[in-house]
């Protein structure tokens, strides 16, 4: 099971950098302390795999990007392309969650997933 929990910190940097991270961990394997280190931090090999801390003013948005995971546009090569506006904002609406309050961090978790996945071809 993978958990996400709240903590504190600087919230644009760290929704870029979260999000990069974020989509990493479901595309390919890396330990927990290697992910940690793209934050800068060191864990010293006890991280644990299935833990991403979240600040809280970040926490919607977060939440939102990971249920919209099957909500991305795909193209003809099976790269992804971005992801359905539509379909994220019937999940924001269906979490509860304020669209206008969310979108310029879910599109900068966007960028940065979309940024990851040319860093792993």
């Amino acid at each position: 099971m993978r958990t996400i929990c709240a903590d504190y910190g600087s919230q644009p940097q760290f929704v870029q950098s979260l999000s990069h991270n974020i989509f990493r961990f479901f595309s390919q394997s890396s330990t927990a302390d290697e992910d940690a280190r793209l934050f800068g931090l060191d864990l010293g090999g006890s991280a644990r795999s299935d833990v991403f801390i979240v600040v809280p003013e970040a926490w919607d948005a977060v939440r939102l990007f990971v249920a919209c995971a099957t909500q991305w546009r795909i193209g003809p090569s099976g790269r992804l392309l971005g992801l359905d506006y539509r379909a994220a904002r019937a999940a924001a609406r269906g979490l509860g969650i304020r669209w206008k309050a969310v979108f310029g961090d879910l599109r900068i978790m966007e960028g940065e997933a979309l940024d990851a996945q040319s860093e792993s071809k």
